[in-house]
């Protein structure tokens, strides 16, 4: 088998197109612009929809937009009817995959009627939908802890659960605002009717707020906070100073209490007195130079029993500039290797802390390090994207236009070479060849998303991309004209980074194919070898097929197995006519043996197209050029295109360890079918 593979120069190179289902490429069609009509009961269950993969009829786009935005609306609104009614499943069931696929296609065809814009609507308020009813089910859930725990007259986990309802319905507001806000695109742009749906999810987030308040009121007492600050202009030398008091919405102050602020986005603490008042002192970090207000919030913890509020003062931002400096760095590092860095900043004498600090090094970052009382430190490795020499470690605050002005500090770190390697394997020949290898540095670790430069002798002819474990894999088609022994090399070479190169090569035999009307003598000495094994096959083929008919010798794969996958031959029996090898073909399929069907299809395609036998002397792909030589009238580009389709199915169907899938075989038994009517005249042989 061995020296039959090399005889008959079988590479195999793809997989069979035929795996994939051409039914679902085209999308559903309509049959006229009447949009499918969708039952609604009165009892708001499943909504039920057509497969549109099944509604077929005349394609016009249209109408096929209409009855997909029909079918997406109506999922919507039963997810709405649902979602209101309790139930969330059932209301993430109208928006799931289906739903998805359906406006993808709408998508789709709304793309290619030039409205992109209205193509994305329907997918993006189903994320908006879906998000909503996360929401929801979550408040559903947290409802019910929170009811259990007040049964049971456990008053702090009962007002925990009660926060974070207060949170939930928070954001329950936020989604159906948005989702409403997507209900009105869809409106604008298709002219649907989509306020039922509209009316559903204000009612029903009206419910959930609703709810809410009920919940507060029972578990929590509102806050009044005020805030009288010193002076206006503030900087981070000059921090805003100011005076509070927090009291109950009945004026009682809440004394003895740390009030955790939010200040601008940052956190301050404060302790109140009796009276419920406090001092606050704020140093601005990332404040905008524009700003002219400032809020603050106060924040309960989660056993508070009080709810939050906010205030607001008039502010003005004077910047400031700190310095960094780096007090240690690593100073010399390779690909892989850990880099130290440790400093600190601060404005004049005041430390600064809480902020965020690049670190970057040739200008790439490395990552970030947060000052904590006016220092820092951080380690990072060392990518290989860097290049290698003499480099600068830079750590830079990177504010723009905000209290605090952009600073950097830099140090040198010289970064090293790292060696590389190449690992290549070439096989195949003329028409293509196939190479796979490793790109590893010097401790073999693979080293991925590389490109590697394809030549043959010296010439560039491709190139790939190494994987994640640094493998790759390659097909290449080498210059016709090329013949004998020839040098291939496979070549790494990234300017700017501290991988050295590396190259690998390998020499490979190439012929020229020469026309000739059989075997010539200059078929190589393996050849002969080959074709005496399959001759040798092809009779006891021929043995068993005679045994097994009882009468006319129909040639076939004879002993073929599964294990040994011999190919099927036609050279023993000069009087089987394609039809009857298609015939085979099928009763092989209906046995449930892809692979000697696909065999057989592929021995009548050579019947069709030379009657008088011979052309077992050269290999499937010396066949192609052969036809396209001798019989271009016949040999088109899609009989040529399906023919070589054919041929890899054929080799894989010989050589390769996995066996064809029957829906590839039925593809590829489609191709000989038609083929043989264009070699022969005669009409293809059905399965049935």
């Amino acid at each position: 088998m061995i020296l039959l593979s090399v005889s008959t120069g079988i590479a195999v190179s793809a997989d069979v197109a035929g795996d994939t289902d051409s039914s679902a490429a085209g999308g559903p069609t309509v049959t006229d612009s009447t949009p499918a009509q969708i039952d609604h009961d009165d009892d708001n269950e499943t909504v039920r929809h057509e497969n549109p993969d099944e509604y077929e009829g005349a394609s016009d786009p249209g109408d096929l937009r209409g009855w997909l935005g029909d079918q997406l609306a109506d999922r919507l609104q039963g997810s709405t009817v649902a979602l209101s009614e309790g139930q969330s499943e059932l209301a993430r069931e109208h928006v799931d995959d289906e739903y998805r696929e359906l406006a993808s296609q709408y998508a789709t065809v709304s793309s290619e009627a030039g409205d992109a814009d209205d193509g994305d609507s329907f997918e993006e308020l189903g994320e908006e939908q879906d998000q909503l009813i996360d929401a929801v089910a979550e408040y559903e859930a947290v409802r019910a802890e929170y009811d259990e725990a007040r049964e049971r007259g456990d008053d702090g986990t009962a007002r925990e659960h009660a926060r974070q309802l207060q949170e939930l319905a928070e954001a329950i507001q936020e989604r159906s605002e948005r989702v409403d806000e997507r209900y009105d695109e869809i409106a604008e742009r298709t002219d649907g009717d989509v306020s039922e749906s509209q009316e559903l999810v204000a009612e029903f987030n009206q419910s959930v707020q609703a709810d809410q308040e009920e919940v507060s009121a029972q578990q929590f007492s509102e806050t009044d906070l005020e805030l009288t600050i010193d002076d206006e202009t503030i900087s981070y030398l000059e921090p805003l100073t100011a005076t509070g008091q927090l009291r109950t919405a009945d004026g009682v102050p809440v004394d003895s209490e740390e009030l955790r602020l939010d200040v601008g986005g940052r956190t301050e603490y404060v302790e109140t007195n009796d009276s419920g008042e406090f001092e606050l002192t704020h140093r601005p970090r990332d404040l905008s130079l524009e700003a002219d207000d400032l809020t603050v919030e106060f924040v309960p913890e989660n056993q508070s029993t009080y709810l939050g509020s906010e205030t607001t003062v008039d502010v003005s931002v004077e910047q400031v500039d700190p310095t960094i400096t780096v007090h240690t760095a690593t100073d010399e590092a390779a690909y892989g290797d850990e880099i130290t860095v440790q400093g600190a900043i601060a404005v004049t004498d005041e430390p600064v802390d809480d902020v965020p600090l690049s670190v970057t090094l040739a200008g790439q970052p490395l990552g970030t390090v947060e000052a904590s009382n006016g220092s820092f430190e951080g380690t990072f490795d060392l990518p290989r994207t860097v290049p290698a020499g003499d480099q600068e470690l830079g750590v830079a605050l990177e504010f723009e236009e905000q209290a605090l002005a952009q600073t950097t500090d830099n140090r040198s770190l010289t970064v090293g070479e790292t060696a590389s390697d190449l690992l290549l394997d070439v096989s195949g020949e003329n028409d293509e060849l196939r190479l796979a290898g490793h790109l590893v540095d010097e401790n073999g670790d693979g080293l991925e998303n590389e490109s590697l430069e394809i030549a043959l002798e010296n010439t560039s002819i491709g190139s790939t991309t190494t994987g994640s474990d640094g493998a790759f894999n390659a097909t290449v088609a080498p210059p016709s004209d090329l013949e004998g022994t020839v040098l291939l090399t496979v070549r790494y070479d990234t300017p700017g980074t501290n991988i050295a190169s590396a190259e690998a090569e390998a020499t490979t035999e190439l012929t020229v194919d020469t026309p000739s009307e059989g075997v010539g003598t200059n078929v190589p000495t393996w050849a002969w070898i080959g074709l005496g094994m399959l001759g040798a096959l092809i009779v006891v083929g021929a043995g068993w097929w005679s045994r097994r008919s009882g009468q006319r010798q129909v040639p076939g794969e004879g002993s073929i197995s599964t294990d040994s996958r011999t190919p099927v031959s036609e050279a023993e029996n000069r009087t089987a006519t394609p039809s009857e090898y298609l015939l085979q073909a099928h009763q092989q399929l209906d046995s449930d043996d892809p692979d000697s069907a696909v065999q057989y299809g592929y021995v009548a395609v050579r019947r069709a197209f030379e009657p008088e036998v011979g052309s077992d002397s050269v290999t499937p792909r010396e066949f192609i050029d052969r036809i396209r030589r001798r019989q271009p009238e016949r040999l088109g580009e899609p009989e040529e295109r399906l023919l070589r389709e054919l041929t890899r199915g054929y080799e894989r169907a010989v050589f390769d360890e996995a066996s064809l899938s029957r829906r590839g075989a039925e593809s590829l038994l489609e191709c000989a079918s038609d083929l043989c009517a264009v070699g022969d005249g005669s009409e293809p042989v059905s399965g049935d």
